[in-house]
């Protein structure tokens, strides 16, 4: 068993990566889409947006149905969808198959990353924090890594649809090792177990302050991170940066995110995860305020490498401390997290679109940052609700040592 689980989560950890190689390779291909089935981007933009639902419904059923059903199944189901989506992408495009392929490649990305987590809830309790913090990792090295070939690949006019035949078969060799290998959730539970989850409603489940807190803290902190990485070229040239040259910084974003990770990675086996999460939030807020009002264009991009950086743990961790609260319930805690994170990336996208437009591009560091001090607010009364639970219960955790009980 222990040696199957082993095996299982680098399984993961690899499937993690190869994610991150699919969906930040499709991104930049939006201009080369366009043009090969001759449409227009606000066509790609609705087939993208979409999409997105189908993403965030995968999200939340595939979380709940992991606390009911086999999880190992369940993820299996995500990667063949992945396959199939990319596998018809990379072959032939047209708007029918377009459509399509995000569909069912975006459906099995919601699906597998809920499951994912819940599986290693399920199998790896104990080791949870480290565990998200290094699929973070691998998705993070993918990103970077998916993007780079793409520029390679259209700097040498080499038709890039073919990268994602290559990638669907490793999504396909995955789901089959994966099915090999990976143990799969015990079928021995009891009955009284199995009743119990039977009359627990959904919001029974999520009903605890420290999961809801934590979902709304993914809310403006996915949205603020994700609208800051659609559109920090847009806003730097607002700074006549060449979009090329912003770019790179967004490259260099994503690097010192990762150096942030390795950080948390060293950081969690020393300290409760709570801390960390408080201090890296913090830093990120200043940092963001200062790239927010210091008109020097160097010394913004300093302080939003140091940003990205600090704020790299609060994925992971957001999504590791409200499992503590129903362990019983973690695939439809992170379902609902991952549900509100999907959520809060739409909104983001959609109310700085409108801002940009009516305002201008330099506006939208200011909807950013205000979000991440809306979630440093929320963060903080997050850790003063873990702390007082605490408390809590180890007041409630003495001995009765009364005169009538000595008695």
């Amino acid at each position: 068993m222990k040696n199957s689980k082993s095996k299982a989560i680098i399984i993961l950890y690899l499937i993690f990566f190869i994610v991150g190689i699919a969906q930040s390779a499709i991104d930049p291909l939006t201009p080369v889409i366009s043009k090969e089935i001759n449409v227009g981007f606000d066509i790609i933009g609705i087939i993208l947006f979409v999409s997105f639902f189908f993403l965030v419904a995968g999200n939340f059923f595939s979380g709940r149905l992991s606390d009911h059903y086999d999880t190992k199944k369940i993820i299996i189901i995500g990667l063949l969808l992945i396959f199939a989506g990319l596998l018809v992408f990379g072959i032939y495009v047209t708007l029918i198959l377009f459509i399509l392929t995000m569909i069912f490649a975006r459906s099995g990305f919601g699906i597998i990353d809920s499951s994912i987590y819940a599986y290693v809830c399920q199998f790896f309790s104990k080791r949870r924090s480290i565990i998200f913090v290094r699929l973070n990792l691998l998705w993070y090295f993918g990103c970077v890594l998916g993007t780079l070939i793409i520029s390679v690949l259209l700097f040498f006019n080499i038709k890039p649809m073919f990268l994602f035949i290559i990638v669907a078969a490793f999504f396909l060799i995955a789901a089959l090792f994966f099915f090999k290998m990976a143990p799969s959730k015990d079928s021995q539970a009891s009955i009284e177990a199995i009743t119990l989850k039977k009359k627990q409603s959904f919001f029974q489940e999520i009903k605890f302050p420290v999961i809801i807190l934590s979902s709304i803290i993914l809310f403006f902190y996915a949205g603020a991170v994700f609208g800051l990485s659609t559109w920090l070229t847009t806003y730097f040239i607002s700074f006549n940066i060449k979009v090329f040259i912003g770019s790179a910084v967004l490259s260099g974003y994503w690097i010192f995110s990762i150096i942030g990770l390795l950080i948390t990675n060293f950081l969690i086996k020393r300290f409760k995860e709570v801390h960390i999460l408080v201090i890296g939030y913090l830093i990120g807020a200043i940092s963001i305020a200062l790239v927010t009002f210091i008109p020097l264009i160097y010394i913004k991009i300093v302080f939003l490498m140091i940003q990205g950086l600090a704020l790299s743990c609060v994925f992971p961790l957001i999504k590791s401390i409200p499992i503590e609260e129903n362990p019983d319930a973690s695939g439809t805690i992170i379902g609902f997290l991952l549900t509100i994170q999907g959520a809060g990336i739409m909104v983001s996208q959609l109310i700085i679109g409108i801002i940009a437009k009516n305002l201008g591009v330099g506006a939208i560091i200011y909807i950013i940052m205000s979000s991440l001090f809306i979630g440093l607010v929320l963060t903080i009364i997050l850790f003063t609700e873990l702390k007082r639970k605490k408390i809590s219960i180890q007041n409630t955790s003495f001995p009765d040592i009364s005169i009538k009980k000595i008695k």
